[in-house]
């Protein structure tokens, strides 16, 4: 894998985040290769800590885990930071 360094494994699959309930922890595993510039790179972390951390939210609700709603949930949090940067 190109991007080896900058992801984390895990039994569902390999991504560049994760929730671990059990830690109660987010890990983040590098910056998306695929955006280059610095604000962007910055995004992208937010944008996986965000879905990570809808994760936790969901949890803690003791909801399933909806990986389609932690995706909408991350798009609403960056274009909210965007606004606010």
């Amino acid at each position: 894998m190109k991007y080896r360094h900058m992801v984390i494994a895990c039994k569902s699959g390999v991504g560049f985040g994760i929730y671990l309930p059990r830690r109660d922890a987010i890990y983040v595993g590098g910056v998306s290769p695929v955006v280059q510039s610095r604000r962007g790179e910055m995004l992208s972390v937010c944008t996986t800590m965000a879905h990570e951390y809808r994760h936790h939210l969901q949890r803690c609700a003791r909801k399933r885990y909806d990986e389609a709603d932690a995706a909408r949930f991350a798009v609403l949090a960056v274009r909210t930071f965007q606004g606010l940067v």
